[in-house]
């Protein structure tokens, strides 16, 4: 990257760009700025700058595959409360923009618990073992122009850990549930379509492995 920062948002958008955004300076300070990275051209670019700066924030690609998502984080001076809205960037006009109510849990980051749901690019799924998410178990939010628009459900895992991360593969959610040091952390997954809301074990995660990279993404090349 062209721009050094911890705890951003990164996604995968389309087959060949991959795309950073917000997250902290060396200073701690939350950044506004962006970039993108082309595969096929395996090199960094600028892109405009979010309307907020947002630290600990979630990316993900939406919209048919061309609409870049940054959900929630937290400026400088609010650390640990999370934004209720998000920032959409669309490559097509080189502009963001924003969604209102997409993350109603200030006290909750979003970051390795929610993921694009494989049955459409605006439904996300949140995987979640909190109290505060299962609260409000699905919401509706839109931008102003009624380009971009987010459908989320939370499901609740049948287990609990130090922390989650989810991602997706041919029709099913991946779920990884990362174990405290006494204890083993679990792999699990769930079909979206047959069997939906069913779980099945994958494999058992090693004692002492408590954290995974927090800012990750994946592309087929």
């Amino acid at each position: 990257m062209k721009e050094s920062r911890s705890f951003f948002a990164c996604a995968s958008v389309g087959s060949t760009k991959v795309y950073v955004a917000g997250g902290h300076d060396e200073q701690k300070n939350a950044l506004r700025s962006a970039e993108v990275y082309d595969v096929e051209k395996d090199e960094w670019s600028t892109i405009a700058w979010m309307a907020e700066g947002r630290d600990e924030c979630q990316g993900l690609g939406m919209g048919t595959g061309v609409g870049f998502c940054v959900l929630s984080g937290y400026a400088t001076e609010s650390q640990g409360r999370f934004r209720q809205d998000g920032e959409v960037y669309d490559p097509m006009t080189k502009s963001w923009s924003r969604i209102e109510n997409a993350w109603p849990f200030p006290d909750t980051s979003p970051r390795g618990r929610t993921v694009v749901d494989t049955r459409g690019s605006s439904r996300l799924c949140c995987f979640s073992t909190d109290r505060e998410l299962q609260s409000q178990r699905q919401w509706e939010s839109r931008d102003g122009s009624r380009k971009w628009n987010l459908d989320v459900e939370v499901t609740q895992l049948p287990t609990s850990g130090s922390s989650v991360y989810v991602g997706s593969s041919g029709g099913e959610s991946v779920v990884m549930i990362v174990g405290r040091r006494e204890t083993k952390g679990l792999l699990m997954k769930t079909t979206t379509e047959k069997n939906a809301g069913k779980w099945s074990h994958v494999n058992d995660i090693p004692f002492g492995f408590s954290t995974l990279p927090f800012s990750h993404a994946s592309i087929y090349v």
